[in-house]
């Protein structure tokens, strides 16, 4: 990692304030309503903790990595000059290492902004995890575990602009998040509304997302031979996927849950319960 050199007076003009690539922010709303607050915070104590700028590789001009919210309040409060931690010939890789490493020690981002953060990370080729404690790794700079990273991951690849904007907003937590990632989106979308509105268990929820998909098992018409003669439907991969998921959601329910399903439910699942049992019985 390059080295910096710690000043007190770095001069304000010289940062480009347009170049925001290294920010993690992503609600500005929230953003906005820091500002304001650590403007009154620096006006009243000063400045405490330095921003991170860097010139990199081949760059002419300082950018920020990391303190775009003190930034912004000291420029907002007109300061011709910031105590910063100032960085040369950075690589733009190591720019977003510092950055998230200096997040994590923040509490202000919310959960999709540290996922973006994550994803980031792994796209520029940051290992999740290692052995070697010396190195850097995903699961160190974002202090979490493994199994989280992965969860992250796979939430912020699922191609749902609909849930992702509902992570961000604080709408929907993790553990609902890879509920609804295991659907296809548009069947996903069509119950995210309904989920927040009505505030659904994680198993209500598994209900609501496997009585939504059209498995082809649940069709109990029998399929015709060329020849007139019924045949059974094949069970292939994705149908027996849907018989295990629906068992092990079924595994989930306590008898005081299944008692609380409304009547329309109850058919839905009586009558899927009743459709894969023909099938695997015939």
């Amino acid at each position: 990692m390059s080295d910096f050199v710690y000043k007190e007076d770095f001069l304000v003009s010289e940062v480009d304030q347009y170049d925001t690539r290294f920010m993690s922010r992503i609600d500005q709303e929230r953003m906005s309503a820091n500002i304001d607050r650590l403007m009154d915070n620096i006006r009243l104590r000063g400045q405490i903790d330095p921003v991170g700028i860097g010139k990199l590789t081949g760059d002419t001009r300082y950018v920020l990595v990391y303190g775009f919210t003190r930034f912004a309040a000291i420029a907002k409060l007109g300061w011709r000059t910031i105590k910063a931690n100032v960085y040369d010939d950075l690589s733009e890789s190591e720019a977003r290492m510092l950055n998230a490493e200096n997040n994590t020690m923040r509490l202000d981002l919310n959960a999709w902004e540290r996922a973006i953060q994550i994803k980031t990370l792994k796209d520029q080729g940051t290992a999740i995890d290692s052995d070697d404690p010396e190195k850097h790794t995903i699961c160190k700079i974002m202090n979490m575990s493994r199994a989280n990273v992965y969860n992250w991951l796979k939430v912020v690849s699922y191609d749902s602009d609909k849930l992702h904007s509902a992570i961000a907003s604080d709408k929907v937590k993790l553990t609902y998040a890879l509920v609804f990632a295991r659907y296809p989106a548009e069947v996903t979308d069509a119950v995210i509304d309904e989920c927040i509105a009505d505030d659904w268990s994680v198993s209500t929820l598994e209900l609501k997302l496997l009585a939504k998909v059209q498995c082809p098992i649940l069709d109990t018409r029998d399929a015709m031979a060329s020849d007139g003669k019924s045949v059974s439907p094949i069970l292939d991969d994705s149908s027996i996927a849907n018989i295990q998921r629906a068992g092990t959601i079924l595994m989930r329910f306590t008898k005081e849950q299944l008692a609380a399903l409304s009547d329309s439910d109850r058919i839905k699942l009586h009558d899927g319960l009743k459709s894969i049992l023909e099938v695997i019985y015939r």
